[in-house]
This record gives C-alpha cells, structure tokens and sequence, in this order.
C-alpha cells in the first residue's frame, strides 16, 4: 500500500513507501517505469535489513540516504540509497514505543532542515520531537507529551509536517482536523 512519495529530481527518481510490504520502492521519471527496491523489502520486522511500516521520509541528498519515519519500529532510521540494511537515527531498535526524550511512539514523518536538525512528528505522543544534528536525545518544540487537546499549543496525533524557506514548520494536527503553522524554532 503505497504511503508517501517523493521526488528527487537531481537523479530523476520518485521514491515510494510501500508500508504494508515494508519497504521504498524508486522509479525513474524518465524512460523506464519499472520500479527497484531502495529500502527493506525482507518482510517486516526489526533486523537491520528490514523496515516495519514505513509510512514517512526525507532525502538527505548529501548522503545519499533516505531519512525513514519507521512507524511499526517507532524509530527513525537512516538508509544509504544502494545499501543493504539501515542505521539507527532516532529512537531504540527494539521496536518498543516511549515517550522520553530519546524514545518516539508511531512517528510518522520526518523532515530535515538546512543544518542537519532533524524534525519528527511524534503521533502516538501528540508531539513535534526536535534532534540536533547527531543527537539522539531531542526536545519537544510542539505539543505535549502523551496529552491530546485542541488547543493552539497542543496536538491530537501529528501525522505530518514540513518546513518552509524561512523554516517555519507547518504541521497536520490529523485528529483536530487543521494545519498549523508555528514560526521558526
């Protein structure tokens, strides 16, 4: 079931999650449609060669990797594209959800800003978790962990988010039907 895409158009490739084949699939924009597998696809599970439930990702174009919101997993993990199995990013490789600041529950997206940071909405935690570059350990920048609400500054299960130019961060508050745009952090 295809979950999310993206397209990467220095290398003319879309990119496609297959969430219930556990895997990225990627097809060229040009000539040829038949699809290659980028990521997973080894049935879902927790080894380093598989994914659970991708649903989310981000191209880090300076490492040639796609940033995986690894839902089923609740980690976020980094797979080199032409590589045979993942690095831990965010999270635990256990597979077990939490809710510190090192643990996520069912994440759901994940984007990159300029200077590496990473951004994840949290779903299950009702939060926006923020790493620095090659930090494990993030911060809440939206929300309240494990609190749903409709107000302003609180979230019902985060599914999505991006990052505009000035990198004001616009987020899909999914259960309170609404966008929200919160100013840069």
């Amino acid at each position: 079931m295809p979950h999310s895409i993206e397209c990467d158009f220095n290398s003319h490739t879309l990119y496609v999650t297959d969430r219930s084949n556990h895997r990225i699939m990627s097809y060229p924009l040009i000539g040829n449609v038949l699809g290659t597998l980028i990521a997973g696809g080894n049935g879902g599970g927790l080894n380093r060669n598989q994914l659970s439930l991708p649903v989310a990702f981000h191209i880090d174009s300076l490492s040639n990797s796609l940033i995986i919101a690894n839902t089923g997993g609740h980690n976020i993990l980094r797979w080199v594209i032409g590589a045979s199995n993942w690095t831990l990013i965010v999270g635990n490789s256990s597979g077990f959800p939490g809710n510190t600041s090192t643990e996520l529950q069912s994440p759901t997206d994940v984007t990159l800003d300029p200077m590496g940071n990473i951004y994840v909405s949290d779903y299950n935690n009702h939060r926006i978790q923020f790493f620095l570059r090659d930090q494990s350990i993030g911060k809440t920048i939206v929300g309240i962990t494990s609190i749903s609400d409709n107000s302003s500054t609180v979230l019902n299960r985060p599914i999505s988010l991006k990052l505009d130019n000035q990198l004001n961060l616009y987020i899909v508050d999914h259960y309170n039907n609404r966008v929200q745009k919160f100013v840069r952090y």
